[in-house]
């Protein structure tokens, strides 16, 4: 049964032993949606040495496993658990895909010594979640970010500035007598307006 419920929910399951960098699934990856291999050694070779994670993700997933490298280990609980979603490389014509990676790492006094984790496709899902989001961000007209979109977009960038980058600056553009357009052509005209000057 519970192989059953595993091949419903495409789930593949593997431990990684940190000590010896090797990577054993212990699903069988043979029909899976990824270019995977059923055990890699050494597995950081096989995550970073070649395109099987996303290049825009790469970094992220690099912050993700130093995370869990470098976390100072309680008395309380041996185990942590760790959640990633990030692209990683499908079979054949698939492209990448979205994927969620989750980590149950087993420390000792040294730090992280084994880790058992799965990984979920979850493309179809987060391609729907980022159009929704996509769609609740921006204006349908103009293609711009609405005000809420545009401020938490800026809030964000200006939260990751270090003292070493240089000054953000900003940019408005008013359009100056706009509502004369709408009160001589009409609001459809105006739209047309609107969303030519989106488009330049």
């Amino acid at each position: 049964i519970y192989r059953i419920l595993n091949d419903i929910d495409n789930l593949l399951y593997f431990q990684w032993d940190l000590r010896t960098d090797i990577l054993e699934f212990t699903t069988n990856v043979e029909h899976s949606d990824y270019e995977l291999q059923q055990k890699a050694n050494p597995a950081s070779t096989f995550l970073f040495g070649g395109d099987f994670i996303h290049p825009d993700d790469s970094i992220e997933f690099n912050n993700f496993l130093d995370k869990m490298f470098w976390l100072q280990q309680s008395n309380e609980i041996d185990y942590r658990v760790f959640s990633i979603k990030v692209r990683l490389k499908g079979k054949e014509d698939r492209g990448y895909l979205w994927t969620e990676l989750r980590l149950m790492a087993y420390f000792d006094e040294t730090g992280p010594v084994i880790a058992f984790g799965c990984i979920s496709n979850i493309n179809v899902k987060q391609l729907w979640q980022m159009e929704l989001q996509h769609s609740a961000e921006h204006d349908v007209l103009t293609g711009f970010l609405n005000k809420a979109a545009c401020q938490k977009h800026i809030e964000e960038y200006l939260a990751k500035l270090t003292p070493r980058d240089l000054p953000p600056a900003l940019i408005i553009i008013d359009a100056d007598g706009f509502k004369a357009i709408n009160d001589s052509f009409g609001h459809l005209f105006g739209d047309g307006v609107l969303s030519d000057m989106g488009m330049a």
